[in-house]
């Protein structure tokens, strides 16, 4: 019997490869998991909708013949206690180094060029198995949700790779090198009280930006202002470490021990503002401003998510047409843009949105939710029949 213990998209994309390859398997979700979904999916959430029975972790010590991966799981493991000795996990960071916490963060903090993903064993240790396989790739100017999605799709790519080898014991362990092993506790990063030391070089304060720079949970902070972009200037500083030597709306220039750093200031309200109002001209201005405008906020939602649910259909087709916005993008719920389309034409009459959308080149008309559902499935619960009527001249 498979168990994926575990949690987040991780989980869920492993999960869904089981499932089409028609392996059965139980799940045990991590504590923390609430079922909503957030910038992850709840594996709690899609093991519901898909009847995937729950075990505790106490319910599995006594299972025969038990194959256990750890996905992100949340709980100390004890092998002592599993009848089985098939105990694994991927953990994120290409150990020996960076065992623990924090591994999207930390690597980028020390300036390191690679990381990678591990699957190891489990033993009585953190993360101090004998490891099975392991993946390099470079973390160079990448921030922490970029690395920390990078772990995800690669860390699930090896897993594909490997999983038949891991479920027939056909597997080379190697010894962890004790010279090269690092470890971190949760008490390394006090992310309640997340501060950028500036009394460091122009290469160490960008390394902090890019590693606190996670949106959907946090922004680093510079001076109490919110901070996504962090550039070193080829002007030497001569100023006091920290002191700032230029400010206007946008961005601020402040010297380091070494160079002058350019710091972007984060403008995401006035960004979706904006995209309620339909205001192409001062989404260009930003964009002039290197402003990073496919940000999303806590639901998941994009500009064009925004502008298609306010009805704004000439900054939808310069989204589309001018900037190339993919047409698929969904929110953390998996609800998509088509949806919104169909949203916003059922609920006002309006159809112009819906009737381009429906005309795009790649749009997935069969596209489903985390519910389940797809557009027609929705467009029914609202009942409005000019839409059903247009939406059917499309349905496969």
């Amino acid at each position: 019997m498979i168990c994926i213990a575990g949690q987040n998209n991780i989980a869920v994309n492993f999960a869904e490869f089981l499932i089409k390859n028609n392996y059965q398997f139980i799940a045990c979700t991590n504590r923390s998991d609430s079922g909503v979904n957030t910038f992850n999916r709840s594996f709690k959430s899609f093991c519901i909708l898909n009847n995937i029975e729950i075990k505790f972790l106490d319910d599995l010590y006594e299972l025969d013949n038990l194959i256990f991966i750890s996905l992100e799981f949340d709980q100390i493991i004890n092998p002592l206690k599993f009848k089985t000795k098939f105990l694994f996990n991927l953990h994120f960071s290409l150990l020996p180094k960076y065992k623990g916490m924090y591994t999207s963060a930390l690597p980028i903090l020390n300036g390191e060029k690679y990381s990678g993903v591990t699957i190891h064993e489990i033993d009585n240790g953190i993360d101090t198995g004998d490891i099975l396989y392991q993946r390099k790739f470079s973390i160079e100017n990448l921030n922490c949700e970029q690395l920390y999605n990078k772990y995800c799709t690669q860390g699930f790519e090896l897993l594909k790779e490997n999983f038949s080898n891991l479920i027939s014991n056909k597997y080379v362990k190697k010894k962890q090198d004790k010279r090269k092993s690092t470890y971190f506790s949760k008490k390394t990063i006090d992310y309640k009280n997340l501060t950028i030391n500036l009394n460091k070089t122009a290469n160490e304060i960008e390394c902090q930006v890019r590693a606190f720079y996670f949106p959907t949970k946090q922004y680093p902070l510079v001076l109490d202002r919110k901070i996504y972009k962090c550039e070193i200037l080829k002007e030497r500083s001569f100023n006091k470490p920290g002191e700032i030597i230029f400010e206007n709306t946008d961005y601020f220039k402040i010297s380091s021990i070494d160079f002058n750093l350019k710091l972007y200031k984060l403008n995401l309200d006035d960004l979706f503002l904006y995209a309620r109002n339909g205001y192409i001209d001062k989404i260009i201005d930003l964009l002039n401003k290197n402003h990073n405008i496919k940000i999303r906020d806590v639901k998941g939602w994009d500009i064009l998510i925004v502008s298609t649910y306010n009805g704004k259909i000439e900054l939808v087709k310069f989204l589309i047409e001018v900037l190339n916005w993919d047409v698929n993008t969904i929110n953390f719920n998996g609800t998509s843009f088509l949806m919104y389309a169909m949203t916003y034409a059922s609920k006002s009459n309006d159809l112009r949105i819906l009737e381009y959308s429906l005309n795009l080149n790649g749009l997935d008309f069969q596209h489903k939710d985390y519910r389940n559902k797809n557009v027609f499935e929705y467009a029914l619960e609202y009942g409005n029949i000019d839409v059903i009527n247009l939406l059917n001249q499309f349905k496969c």
